[in-house]
């Protein structure tokens, strides 16, 4: 017995490994087959020396074009991605720019033409909202015009003939009111300009540009522009009927359908 009356401690018996090497290859399953050089193993092991049988090609896309539903809105009911009819504007003062240019070279020559538009101004849109187009249009311009209103002597001679007796006219037709909310009436204004020339030739004052505009220069003028407004709204097709019925108020039989009170 040790000193102090406890038991001597007992070292655990410990039996040593066997020694293992790390480098020994692990044993071979049985369906394992070692592949020798050369040797005809199919096509599973050459599948990295596959080539495509066709040549290679360069790669072009293609357009792909849309195809048209036949029920497809017409331009009456705006553009294609507002199906639901919400509000939609068209700015179309370009397409006014065009018309009016085209009033150039209009009149009855020799006598009167006009040389050209200019200040072309305003507002005009085609407004879109719950299916109905809106033409919105408020036009002003500037025309100016020239003419020779030749003398009796004159008018008999040869088409250049002209003499002190023949009148200049030289002046601005204004345009100053073409409005959507006033189709009816076509505000025409003139001004008289002062013609080239010697002092001792006729030229057209205020009063005599005015009797051009009344006569058959002026109406001409109007009916044009008239046409105008017309192609304009056929621009777009209206729609017969409006196709969005749930956003419009009900309606009632015996009249407005709105709220009444009692006293």
């Amino acid at each position: 017995a040790a000193a102090g009356g406890y038991p001597p401690q007992q070292t655990p018996m410990t039996s040593a490994s066997p020694a293992c090497s790390s480098t020994a290859p692990p044993p071979k399953k049985q369906h394992e087959k070692e592949v020798v050089a050369g040797e005809d193993v199919g096509t599973w092991y050459k599948h990295r020396e596959w080539k495509p049988n066709e040549e290679k090609k360069d790669f072009k896309p293609v357009q792909l074009e849309a195809k048209k539903d036949p029920d497809e809105k017409k331009k009456g009911s705006g553009s294609a991605w507002n199906a639901a009819g919400t509000w939609e504007e068209k700015n179309t003062m370009p397409w006014w720019h065009n018309k009016l240019s085209q009033l150039e070279g209009m009149g009855d020559a020799p006598t009167v033409t006009i040389e050209k538009v200019e200040d072309v101004s305003g507002e005009a849109s085609i407004v879109h909202t719950r299916g109905v187009p809106k033409f919105m249009y408020d036009i002003k311009a500037e025309m100016r015009f020239s003419g020779l209103q030749r003398c009796k002597a004159c008018s008999k001679s040869s088409s250049d003939c002209r003499c002190s007796n023949c009148v200049r006219i030289l002046g601005k037709l204004l345009l100053k009111e073409l409005s959507w909310d006033c189709e009816d009436s076509i505000g025409l204004e003139v001004k008289a300009l002062e013609p080239p020339g010697p002092s001792h030739v006729k030229k057209a004052g205020q009063k005599e540009c005015q009797e051009f505009l009344d006569s058959a220069f002026g109406d001409a003028v109007r009916n044009y522009l008239r046409t105008c407004v017309e192609d304009y709204k056929g621009l777009v097709e209206s729609a017969p009927n409006p196709k969005w019925k749930s956003q419009l108020p009900p309606k009632s039989e015996s009249g407005w359908g709105g709220l009444t009170t009692t006293t």
